[in-house]
């Protein structure tokens, strides 16, 4: 998938958000967060895998800070894997910005649009649908080896989103982002009602093709019908 032939760009709110020209027929939206230091078509990739039937339009926001010729992240970091609260605040906003323009491009309400994301892309779209905040959140999360923000970053309301439906896939090797906390993570939103189903894997900080064949389902099993 060339960059090129793959992106149509839309401005929203200081946050870019570019669409996968193949996924322009479906239904559905699938926004996809990508991760940090990746370039957005690593995250429309990842949503056309997927959704292999093409149910889905597929689009992804783009990180604001450079992180490399061509890699981008969405916030700056005090120091390693500390977010700069202000500049996380503002990535956080800027993705739910962007859920609703591309909610308004697609004729899909915010709450049946499926947010996705990997590792820095995954906590983003955490925090952006399950952190106390005004209007509509996705119905429906996947993530992969995403890191759960503490309490004082976010301020997490499960209680909130109840009904909502997450799919996570993570690595027990995972040293960027450990298994024990996710699961943990994952475990306070499913005692507040939301459906939670984990994929576990033995590798480390990545994206397996079993975890994504196993996310394509569970993406199928849960469309939403009106």
């Amino acid at each position: 998938m060339s960059e090129r032939g793959a992106d149509r760009n839309l401005s929203v709110v200081g946050t870019e958000l570019v669409w996968h020209d193949g996924h322009q027929r479906g239904t559905g939206l699938l926004v996809v967060v990508h991760g940090f230091a990746e370039h957005p078509s690593a995250a429309l990739q990842l949503g056309s895998l997927l959704d292999p039937g093409h149910r889905y339009r597929v689009c992804a926001p783009v990180g604001t800070v450079a992180a490399g010729r061509h890699k981008l992240a969405f916030y700056r970091s005090t120091a390693r894997m500390t977010p700069d609260p202000e500049s996380f605040g503002a990535a956080v906003a800027g993705i739910r910005s962007a859920i609703v323009t591309a909610s308004d491009e697609a004729g899909v309400a915010p709450a049946d649009v499926v947010l996705a994301g990997m590792s820095q892309g995954a906590g983003l779209a955490a925090a952006a649908a399950l952190g106390a905040g005004e209007g509509p959140a996705p119905g429906r999360l996947i993530l992969f080896s995403g890191r759960p923000y503490p309490d004082d970053l976010v301020a997490w309301d499960f209680a909130a989103r109840a009904g909502g439906r997450i799919f996570a896939a993570h690595g027990t090797a995972d040293r960027l982002s450990p298994s024990d906390a996710m699961q943990a993570f994952l475990a306070r939103a499913a005692a507040a009602g939301l459906d939670v189903t984990v994929h576990l894997h033995t590798y480390g900080h990545t994206i397996i093709a079993d975890s994504v064949a196993t996310a394509s389902r569970w993406l199928d099993d849960s469309i939403v019908t009106h």
